[in-house]
Parts: structure tokens; sequence; C-alpha cells
């Protein structure tokens, strides 16, 4: 029977968000909800379904983006959410997904990326896993298909916690802290609402998460936070300065959890996060005035100490943003090995 795309009223219904239980890619702890991810004023998202022998087939949205095109001088419109069983399923969403960015009057789609953090982290996976998500090897084979090129990559590489100079990080968070006053305070759960508007704050000025609404997403995530490891770095003034967040592997923790989410298995995902082996950094920024004076190293040195506190054996991390210890050269000198690859595409429409 032939695929048919159907617009979706409002922000999506139930086939479109059930999506990926039918596909058996069941999203864990980090449901991906409507009125959550499609919210505020400034997202006007129309979402597509496709439908194959009765049963959705594939899902995507499209959406025209300020940001994006103030980046790239020119119109530009994103889509995400990109989801589908088969190829000519999700060609067929892309190709709705095109005529509705044309109709917005975009000269360029660029995706799959999310509405509310339109680049970190929710690229097509090209290998690995991330937050219990994966994607389809020919996902990629289908983007090539219909005229989609890389645009931007990032790798998230896993280091042995006893090959990171911990040594040298602690040397230059004293200078940092000697030289501009920082200092890195705990993101415990006592002040976790508190920080969220100071982490918003350091990742609008950085560039990284220009119009999302971060602060709602950082309350959300806060039982996920591990303190030891995540830090806010102010610098003399009380101002803040760098950012960093860390939570126990959470792609391990999925995989001993086997599909097993809710309430009822709230305590063996505690239990679980307390013997994680290894921990995963992210939101690691800081804002243009203290990029390059340590502030972002001050915050790495103050983490570090709690991964030794938990006994942590590795630590994952993306290669992007204000982290100069941990580019690719040092990576690999480090002997860290790819966790997982995500890549954004392009077309001109």
């Amino acid at each position: 029977m032939a695929v048919t795309v159907k617009k979706e009223r409002g922000r999506g219904g139930k086939a479109f968000w059930g999506l990926p239980g039918l596909l058996g890619q069941e999203p864990g702890l980090w449901l991906e909800k409507k009125e959550d991810a499609l919210s505020g004023s400034t997202h006007h998202a129309s979402c597509f379904l496709a439908w194959e022998d009765g049963q959705p087939a594939a899902r995507i949205f499209v959406d025209k983006s300020a940001e994006l095109s103030r980046k790239r001088g020119e119109p530009c419109a994103l889509f995400g959410l990109l989801m589908g069983k088969k190829q000519e399923a999700v060609q067929a969403v892309l190709e709705a997904a095109e005529r509705e960015a044309r109709r917005l009057g975009a000269a360029r789609l660029l995706g799959p990326l999310h509405p509310r953090d339109w680049e970190q982290g929710r690229g097509l996976l090209l290998g690995g896993e991330c937050f219990g998500r994966r994607d389809p090897d020919w996902m990629r084979e289908c983007l090539e298909k219909k005229g989609y090129r890389e645009w931007k990559a990032w790798d998230v590489l896993t280091i042995k916690a006893e090959q990171i100079p911990v040594l040298r990080l602690e040397k230059a968070a004293a200078w940092a802290k000697q030289r501009h006053g920082y200092v890195a305070v705990s993101m415990g759960p006592e002040n976790t609402r508190r920080m969220a508007g100071d982490v918003a704050a350091i990742l609008r000025a950085a560039g990284e998460y220009p119009q999302n609404g971060f602060g709602k997403m950082a309350r959300e995530m806060g039982y996920l936070l591990d303190p030891t490891v995540s830090y806010i770095v102010y610098d003399r003034a009380g101002r803040p300065a760098a950012c960093l967040a860390g939570m126990p592997d959470y792609d391990w923790i999925a995989r001993q959890m086997q599909g097993r989410w809710g309430l009822r298995h709230a305590g063996e995902f505690q239990r679980l996060c307390a013997k994680a082996p290894g921990c995963r950094f992210f939101l690691q920024a800081a804002v243009p005035a203290a990029q390059g004076k340590g502030a972002i190293l001050s915050a790495y040195a103050a983490a570090l100490e709690g991964v030794e506190k938990r006994g942590y054996s590795y630590i994952q991390a993306g290669l992007m943003g204000e982290v100069a210890w941990l580019s690719r050269h040092t990576c690999r000198a480090l002997g860290g090995t790819p966790a997982c690859r995500a890549a954004v595409f392009e077309k001109n429409l």
C-alpha cells in the first residue's frame, strides 16, 4: 500500500507522539511530550505523519528558525523529531517538510534538530547511542538520497579517568582563581532552581542554546544531575562565567533497565545511578568574556575531584563548545575512544 502523509493538527496527536513506542524505541525517562518539545511563542512547528496500511510509519516537524537565519545570513527552517519504519516513509515526510519550509519562505532546511535545544546532541546518530536513543543505519543514506549534506558533526568520546591530566587542570584552575577570582559552586539539589537561570544565561551568551528556555529543562533534569560533578563557575564579581553538568552514564543505566521505566522502577533507577561506572559531561560552556581565561578549566578541575570521590572509572564528553583541553587532538592523545557521533544535515531548497 502506498505511503500517505498528513499534516497533524496543532502540535501533533497521539499517533505522532506514540510512534517511538510502535517502533520499539522507548525513549526512557526523557519522553518527548508535545507540550514540552513544541512549546513557547517562538515555535510554530508543523507536524507531519506518514501512514502505511492504516498504521503510522514516519513523523517529522518543521519550523522556521530566526536564530539559524541570523547565523547563516539567509532564511532557514529546521526539521526534527524525525523517525520512521523504513526509507520510503521517511522520504515522504521529508518531502512534506521541504514543501512546508518553502511555504514559510526558507531557502535552506537543516536537521535533524530539536526545537528546544536546536543544536547540541540532537543530530542524526551516525554511530553509538545517546541517552537511550539510536538511529537506524539507513537513515543517513535516506537523507543523502534526498540531497542533504552534512553541515556540522560532533563526537562524544570516552576517556579513562586515570588518563586525565588532573594535576595540570588543578594548576590551571588555581591560576584562573588568582587572576580572575573564579570559584566553582556545585549544582546541588538545594540550589538547582536558582542555578538554572545562571546556566541558561551562560548558554545564551555562549550561543549554545539561544532561545530554548533552558531553565525549565534544567529544573526537570535536576534529579539526573550528579552534584559532585556538576558546577557553575562565578567570577570575582559573582557573575556566572562557565558551567559544566555531569550525570551518571545514562546509556549504561538504560541497558541495565532493559526497557523497565516508570515510577514503579524508580528505586531500581536510583540504585543504578549510584552504581554507574562512569559519567557523562554535557552543558559545557563559558561566556565570551571568560573564554580562554580558565573558567571552563576551573569547572572541570572541580568536577574531576568529584569523579575521584564517586569512583567513576571513565568520563564521556562531547567535543564542542569552549573546551580547549578537550580538543580532538588532546582526546586522542589521552586514548579517548568514540562513544557516539552525531551530525546535522542541510539542503538548499
